[in-house]
């Protein structure tokens, strides 16, 4: 039944008691002494009566904040962006990311981590993967490689931080490997300050291939530098995936991010000007991968909820693909409405996951608890 996934009841949210956070990381740059370091550092002089969640929330607006200024210049991907702005998407980026890794150690230096944080933080991250992929996107001009390329890209980034959380449904547990979102968030922020240092036409460089005849220039190298790591750790998830007992639960998020990849390759080769405003077809998809990814970690953290075969935000491409042909109202007009559409379900269900979560465990989520600061 449409919808049907907004139906939270409490008996369903039993499995939210006995759910324990278990992680293991083997993280380059997580096992590393300098950046560890610079987050202790900031962590003890943070206050006792900051939540961990408000650390989370104010990171993901910086995000937002940089994203939006790059947009609001442009929306059209291949436009050049002065290089204040791509300055002020790097240091957001940052912020973010050094927010991301403060809360979860603030939260257990309080003694208040909980299944709410969890829901809150990942959450969060679902939307904040087009943050983070298009200010680099638009940095080193992937455009001029191949649109497709791009659309690569954002599909394998959401794919992957989708099969991140299904794994966990899957085997119980969190697992970074080596190198993993933060080497590659940190390697997007290098490719951001590089452009801002040497310039756009850094990335035109050539370098020859030995014994191929053939030259690669450095914007290709970074893209497949950035890519690779993604793509061998989602074989590297399937593969664990379908080996579990929980193939059943697996097999629904595959059956639905196939959706969402099929409907995007057709939207930008059958809807005319989609490759040239393409800003608000990427943040749908953004949306509704990012439901999806929420759902996935409710779904992981021990809660039964309800899992449609035809999801509330599929109405938007299908509207879309509609008006293509019928003209009902102007393109640009019906992709934004659709956009809106696919982010405010993802917000209405994030805020319907947390709160009715704490609701349940009785427990705050912007602010640490009483019994904390006594």
């Amino acid at each position: 039944m449409l919808f049907s996934e907004f139906n939270v009841k409490n008996e369903q949210l039993q499995g939210l008691l006995k759910y324990k956070y278990s992680a293991a990381t083997n993280s380059i740059i997580d096992n590393t002494f300098l950046l560890p370091a610079f987050w202790d550092f900031i962590q003890v002089r943070l206050p006792k009566t900051l939540s961990p969640n408000l650390i989370t929330l104010t990171g993901f607006l910086a995000n937002v904040f940089g994203f939006a200024a790059l947009v609001f210049y442009s929306s059209a991907l291949e436009d050049q962006r002065p290089y204040s702005l791509l300055l002020l998407a790097f240091v957001c980026g940052f912020f973010y990311n050094t927010c991301d890794n403060l809360d979860g150690k603030h939260a257990r230096a309080l003694g208040v981590g909980s299944v709410i944080g969890e829901l809150f933080d990942h959450g969060l991250d679902s939307m904040a993967n087009i943050f983070q992929l298009f200010p680099v996107v638009m940095a080193l001009e992937m455009t001029k490689i191949n649109f497709y390329v791009v659309l690569a890209l954002f599909l394998l980034t959401d794919s992957y931080s989708l099969l991140f959380f299904s794994r966990k449904l899957a085997v119980g547990k969190i697992q970074f490997q080596s190198v993993d979102t933060t080497e590659i968030q940190y390697t997007s922020f290098l490719g951001i300050l590089i452009t801002v240092i040497f310039g756009y036409s850094f990335w035109d460089i050539s370098i020859p291939v030995p014994s191929t005849g053939i030259s690669l220039n450095l914007r290709t190298i970074f893209g497949l530098a950035g890519s690779f790591p993604l793509l061998s750790n989602s074989c590297v998830q399937i593969y664990q995936q379908l080996s579990s007992q929980k193939r059943i639960n697996v097999y629904y998020v595959f059956v639905q991010c196939g959706w969402i990849w099929m409907y995007s390759v057709l939207m930008f080769q059958c809807i005319p000007g989609a490759k040239l405003n393409c800003m608000p077809y990427f943040v749908m998809l953004g949306g509704c991968f990012s439901k999806l990814i929420t759902e996935t970690v409710f779904l992981s953290t021990g809660a039964e909820i309800n899992r449609p075969w035809f999801r509330a935000e599929f109405l938007a491409p299908l509207f879309l693909f509609t008006n293509c042909y019928f003209n009902i109202v102007d393109p640009l007009l019906a992709v934004s409405l659709c956009a809106t559409f696919t982010v405010f379900l993802w917000v209405a269900y994030f805020n319907l996951v947390v709160y009715k979560s704490a609701r349940f465990l009785k427990l705050p989520v912007l602010t640490v608890p009483l019994r904390k600061l006594n």
